[in-house]
């Protein structure tokens, strides 16, 4: 596994990097210094998602090559200082669950990138938000993130060009499979793990809260996903 100072980690993030090593501690608030607390604490998630069971196993790579998340690592959070690698087999052995929608996912991401942050720490969280949309719970519960509002939020920041395409405010992963899917030319898919959650039924009829509208703030609008194959989307 890699190598690292688990007191510094545990400091920073609350989270231990070994991906086998499970904590209940929840995670710390990211330090005043960090200049992007979002991005931050959406990587840190992630991993301490994988690790704890609530994420595959595999998320905790990020989907990306085990020499570019060590060099990830140390550069988001250089006081862990050096990182011994994982034994490659191993890490080849996570790296084989990743399913096959990951990287256009990551990629479609990534491409949206609005520049704002390091090329390598926003292809990091597009990354970790590609990994998260493989979970079973809300996205923003699985980025650790506080709530919907600032899951819009990370989005906007810096992923501004793709988010502005979600004008009917869908869900984010409903949204970002339905991007997927209109990619890639195939019928609109339901996003990995959604079936299983206990909200599936209101969230695949695209049933989402608009704040931004003068009617009542609290009332559902609800929007097929199937829109995303509609010649209005772009």
């Amino acid at each position: 596994m890699l190598m690292y100072n688990e007191q510094a980690f545990s400091a920073t993030l609350g989270i231990p990097m070994n991906p086998c090593t499970k904590t209940s501690a929840p995670m710390s608030t990211p330090p005043a210094c960090l200049a992007h607390p979002l991005l931050d604490r959406a990587m840190a998630g992630v991993m301490k998602g994988a690790q704890d069971g609530d994420l595959p196993l595999w998320a905790w790579t990020l989907g990306l090559p085990q020499a570019e998340l060590v060099l990830l690592v140390q550069s988001w959070f250089p006081e862990l200082g050096v990182l011994e690698r994982m034994p490659e087999v191993q890490y080849a052995a996570l790296q084989r669950s990743v399913p096959e929608d990951f990287h256009p996912l990551a990629s479609l991401l990534a491409a949206a990138s609005s520049g704002i942050a390091p090329e390598r720490h926003t292809r990091g969280l597009a990354h970790a938000v590609a990994a998260a949309c493989f979970g079973e719970r809300h996205l923003w519960q699985d980025l650790d993130l506080a709530d919907r509002e600032s899951l819009s939020g990370l989005m906007h920041t810096y992923f501004g060009a793709l988010a502005s395409r979600n004008t009917r405010r869908l869900r984010w992963k409903w949204f970002l499979f339905g991007e997927l899917d209109t990619r890639l030319g195939r019928s609109p898919t339901v996003p990995a793990g959604c079936r299983k959650c206990e909200e599936f039924e209101r969230c695949s009829d695209g049933a989402v809260h608009e704040p931004g509208c003068s009617r009542n703030p609290c009332e559902v609008v609800m929007v097929r996903p199937g829109y995303l194959k509609g010649p209005d989307h772009h």
